[in-house]
């Protein structure tokens, strides 16, 4: 269990400028995730990297990412959801979305073709 605060909105400009050994935004989210629990620390939330390789690499080639994720976001609802409007599939929507956010973050992650295995493991779980 843990204490949670609420903050009133009038509060926020003064809550976001205080340093990180006051109040830090990365801890904050790493506790309400579970992160530690989860995978045996919290640097994988509040280490810097993340912030310092989006920074510095990856805006660089943002626009090639987006157009990859947006191409297979589209092969991942078409696949999941299916195509035909005439005839209806019952489904359930929140596996079916596990697999498409899944499918996406592979892609992102490891590229093609490996996001395909990646998705082959994933259906495997469900």
């Amino acid at each position: 269990m843990r204490d949670e605060v609420i903050v009133p909105q009038s509060s926020l400009k003064w809550l976001t400028s205080q340093p990180d050994d006051v109040m830090s935004m990365g801890e904050a989210f790493s506790e309400i995730d579970q992160v530690a629990y989860m995978t045996g620390d919290s640097k994988h939330v509040t280490d810097d990297w993340s912030g310092w390789l989006v920074k510095h690499n990856i805006n660089a080639v943002l626009e090639k990412i987006v157009v990859a994720l947006n191409a297979e976001l589209s092969y991942a609802f078409d696949t999941r959801f299916g195509t035909d409007e005439d005839n209806w599939t019952e489904l359930n929507v929140h596996k079916t979305m596990g697999l498409v956010v899944a499918q996406a973050s592979s892609r992102f992650i490891v590229g093609l073709p490996l996001c395909n295995s990646a998705i082959s493991f994933m259906k495997a779980l469900y």
